[in-house]
């Protein structure tokens, strides 16, 4: 939807946002997804439903947590639709119609008049024509990297990687599916649970203090 402008009748339509990864897209039942392809506020309508399972499962208490916790959970929600909307405002508010065109006419001004007037400050031909093509050159970038960050949402180079961005958010919310993930961490009995001192001077024995480095291998202590 970034993409696309939103509605703007002046953005060329695109599908990108249909290219991105989902992740089990067709586990959702049918109705829900009819609901989904046919809604205009796809964003605004899965973040409803999303607060509205977290509630109902409050209720049959699959949550455990305290409620300062869980209303912590609603503000991040609430905070990733504010980032939301600010981004569209990116996409959908362009730049003022008259300032783009003022600074149009100003570049073609500039484009026209700054020849002229280096050959009179500069006598040389070649340092004039090198210094006028600089000012020019410079002047036309700074314009088109405005243009550029505009609407850094679209296919462009300079936008930004959409496609790599939603892979590694869905790389981290499938780690949280992990059976790995699901346990908790617990001690061994190889554990250290204290410091043990040597001697008068604080030397501490034992793992306590090591650098370790855990790899496919297992941990590995290294020497220094």
């Amino acid at each position: 939807d970034l993409a696309t402008g939103g509605n703007n009748a002046g953005v060329r339509p695109t599908n990108r946002a249909f290219e991105l990864e989902l992740i089990d897209a067709e586990g959702i039942d049918k109705h829900s997804l009819m609901c989904i392809n046919t809604s205009e506020e796809k964003v605004e309508l899965i973040f409803h439903w999303i607060q509205q399972l977290i509630v109902e499962n409050l209720h049959r208490n699959v949550f455990s947590v305290a409620a300062p916790i869980m209303s912590r959970a609603f503000q991040e929600l609430a905070n990733g639709m504010v980032r939301y909307h600010d981004a569209m405002k990116i996409a959908r508010v362009p730049l003022p119609f008259p300032y783009m065109q003022t600074m149009e006419l100003l570049l073609v001004l500039h484009w026209l008049v700054c020849p002229f007037l280096t050959s009179m400050w500069i006598k040389t031909p070649l340092w004039a024509g090198v210094l006028a093509f600089m000012q020019i050159f410079f002047f036309w970038s700074l314009n088109s990297i405005a243009c550029e960050l505009e609407n850094p949402f679209g296919e462009d180079v300079n936008d930004l990687p959409a496609q790599e961005m939603q892979m590694n958010m869905n790389k981290r919310l499938l780690l949280l599916l992990r059976p790995s993930t699901l346990r908790t961490a617990r001690l061994s009995p190889q554990a250290c649970p204290e410091e043990n001192m040597n001697d008068d001077n604080g030397v501490v024995d034992g793992r306590l203090g090591k650098r370790a480095a855990i790899g496919k291998e297992g941990v590995a202590t290294a020497h220094t």
